[in-house]
């Protein structure tokens, strides 16, 4: 019997995880033939980049498409790859190899070859290489032995993405969110969405931030490259994204969006730059997918969209203006209106769903938010713009909280870095358009966000200052102290000790989530994985990797990709759910443990009376229930009437409910407030809303089947069901 099970979960796992591989290498090969068809370049870095960028839009245009038509499952995903493969290669035709064009498999071959170059070609680059890729590894390989945890993905990220799993949809599943989630641009959780489908756990959406990590590194560069800085140089500058807080612990650990967003800002700030190199159609609606994803990450995107049009018409009118003065450097630049058109078709397509969809279901794109520019929304209780974000912190530091420190910093030296580039004289032969471009860019964005009215974290305009400091080493690239050796040795150094810094703040600390073993276990991981990976880059190694024929190398590295995939992973996914259980009962509250043992075989709807608590942890291990919530913009459910109407709609089968605990004024306010209770409440200790009351005087309807320490689960009975139907 055991066997026949391990079986039947060996079957589950190795067939949707190997059609899940090779439908990202067919994205790959996808982006790899546009690349080469349409957007060719012949620096190698900016190839790399559009490939992920393209395959970035692929993703996240599959999933749009599927979750209007209600049909977001993985077999329709693998169905669109697959058409979307056969009209590519019947379109694409890429270049001949008289035109320096390369396979998938020699294009593959060289981006590493290039890595391995950069990454050895002095002593300190060495060292930033493993010291960075030591602390990466091991972040992962932690990152490995735990569930997601973290507030802001059980609370905001994953629920969103359980309930677009469940319905399949992107237009019906607000009532299995936390309230105003559902208005949310949801790009960022997308691709936790993707690593989702194929298995239908979160087990190998964990690592979804992962890449934009990499990814920040790689954009990071490439700027910094298209800026004019020497390539070693800016191979070392690119670790200095990773030196910052959050950018690796909060991408590796599995703790949000916020990496989606700043490779955003920073892949928007390069391809503006590659359409001031190359003004094409082609450049713009690069320019365009960018702007998407940016725009679609967070609402955010709509202030610091105002550095990017100052940066875009910069660039533009310079353009024209050499388009008319200058016979040799004269080119064909589109028109502001059909750049217009281009930018914004691509911006609506790959980001303007959500804005589109409030405005026409709630009256306005920025619901729940009510701006005054937009127009006042009658129809939620969203407080209005009062003061701005920048004063709002400096006033809360005015009267006791702590400063900050982290906010003036950053936007002090970004404003800094790029005031002193624009006046900063080119070197040699530098253009400094693009550069003074970007300058303009980090200004405007510092402007708007200095009277931005909404709250916000410092993580979120990191991405301000990546490119500020991409700006200043620009200005700076011919300065006798920046080709030193010293000064290497002085960055390196300085980016280790920031990034180990990082560890004394609370932000960063792993508090009980991460026993001494697990971290112990973690670094030796991490070493053990980079000795090998140190071991597969010698010299021996590739030569007898380039000797084999290209059709047999890329069948080599899926072949490898896909064996060591499955020796990591198939015993991990197998023992997953009862080691996620025991986590979440040690970590968070027992309750959570009762729900997934009881509803393991047959999945329950579920309905959570908390305001936002752990609402994740209610789907379970294999995303076996639907989880509801009542909304704080309807009054009808609060009512008992209401509440028994709502729990008849939805079938629901359980109730949840552990206790808020009210400290203060303000935790009465907002009990009062999120649960529509009139009663006069002056206490403190646990609350319970009048909802609790009402199951515990209808032992006919509702009956209390757990009750465990503070948090109780209700049956719903048959007869509320029965009820009106």
């Amino acid at each position: 019997m055991e066997t026949a099970m391990v079986a039947n979960s060996f079957l589950g796992f190795i067939l949707p995880f190997l059609i899940f591989i090779i439908t990202n290498v067919v994205l790959a090969y996808n982006s790899y033939r546009l690349t080469q068809t349409f957007f060719y370049s012949d620096r190698t870095s900016e190839r790399c980049m559009t490939i992920f960028l393209l395959m970035i839009a692929q993703i996240i245009l599959f999933e749009t498409m599927a979750g209007l038509l209600t049909l977001l499952t993985f077999s329709v995903i693998v169905a669109e790859v697959v058409v979307a493969f056969i009209l590519i290669f019947l379109v694409t035709r890429p270049k001949t190899k008289s035109q320096s064009e390369s396979s998938f498999a020699e294009e593959l071959g060289l981006y590493l070859h290039n890595l391995s170059e950069l990454a050895t070609s002095s002593v300190w680059a060495k060292f930033a290489t493993g010291f960075f890729g030591f602390f990466c590894l091991s972040f992962l390989v932690l990152n490995a032995q735990t569930p997601p945890f973290h507030d802001d993905i059980v609370n905001y990220h994953f629920p969103l993405v359980s309930a677009i799993y469940q319905t399949h949809s992107l237009l019906y599943y607000h009532t299995m969110t936390p309230n105003e989630l559902f208005y949310y641009p949801f790009n960022g959780v997308l691709f936790a969405l993707w690593g989702m489908l194929p298995l239908g756990s979160d087990f190998l959406a964990r690592y979804f931030q992962a890449p934009f990590g990499f990814l920040i590194i790689l954009t990071f560069y490439a700027l910094l490259r298209k800026l004019g800085v020497e390539g070693k140089r800016a191979y070392l500058f690119s670790f200095l994204p990773l030196a910052f807080p959050w950018i690796m612990m909060r991408s590796l650990l599995n703790r949000g969006v916020d990496e989606v967003f700043t490779y955003a800002i920073i892949a928007l700030a390069y391809y503006l730059l590659v359409y001031h190199e190359r003004p094409r159609y082609s450049s713009l609606m690069l320019v365009g997918i960018s702007a998407g994803l940016f725009l679609g990450s967070k609402y955010l995107a709509m202030p610091f969209g105002a550095g990017f049009i100052l940066a875009g018409l910069y660039l533009f009118l310079t353009l024209r203006a050499k388009n008319r003065v200058s016979p040799v450097q004269k080119t064909r630049v589109p028109g502001l209106v059909v750049t217009i058109f281009i930018v914004a078709g691509g911006a609506l397509i790959w980001g303007g769903f959500v804005y589109i969809r409030n405005w026409i279901a709630e009256g306005s794109p920025l619901f729940p938010f009510s701006i005054p520019i937009i127009g006042q929304l009658e129809a939620t209780e969203a407080q209005p713009a009062q003061i701005p974000q920048l004063f709002y912190r400096i006033r809360d530091w005015w009267q006791g909280a702590s400063p900050p420190k982290f906010m003036i910093l950053i936007l002090s030296a970004s404003v800094l870095l790029a005031a002193a580039s624009i006046f900063k004289k080119a070197w040699r032969d530098q253009d400094p358009t693009p550069r003074r471009a970007l300058a303009w860019c980090v200004l405007g964005m510092v402007a708007v966000y200095s009277v931005y009215p909404l709250m916000s974290h410092s993580r979120y305009i990191l991405g301000i200052l990546f490119i500020a400091l991409a700006v200043g080493l620009s200005a700076w690239e011919g300065s006798s102290w920046l080709s030193r050796k010293s000064f290497g040795v002085v960055y390196v150094l300085g980016c280790c000790v920031l990034f180990l810094l990082n560890f004394r703040y609370p932000t960063f600390q792993f508090y009980e989530f991460y026993p001494s073993t697990m971290l112990f276990k973690s670094l030796i991981g991490g070493a053990l994985i980079f000795s090998l990976i140190m071991i597969f880059r010698l010299r021996f190694f590739w030569r007898c990797w380039e000797r084999l024929p290209v059709a047999m190398r890329l069948c080599g590295f899926l072949l490898i990709l896909i064996l060591v995939g499955l020796t990591l992973n198939f015993r991990p996914f197998r023992l997953y759910p009862d080691e996620r259980t025991e986590y979440y009962n040690q970590y968070f509250h027992p309750i959570y443990g009762w729900l997934e043992q009881h509803s393991r075989s047959a999945g329950k709807h579920i309905l959570n009376l908390d305001l936002i608590t752990d609402n994740y942890l209610i789907n379970g291990s294999r995303l076996q229930n639907q989880l509801y919530r009542l909304s704080s913009y309807d009054d009808n459910p609060y009512c008992e009437t209401g509440f028994k109407e709502y729990v008849r709609q939805h079938r629901i089968d359980w109730i949840l409910y552990r206790p808020f605990k009210v400290k203060n004024r303000r935790d009465i306010f907002a009990v009062k407030k999120g649960y529509h209770d009139s009663r006069e409440l002056d206490f403190t200790g646990s609350y319970y809303p009048p909802v609790i009351d009402w199951m515990r005087d209808d032992p006919q309807n509702f009956k209390l089947i757990s009750q465990i320490e503070d948090a109780c689960i209700y049956q719903v009975l048959p007869n509320v069901l029965a009820d009106k139907k």
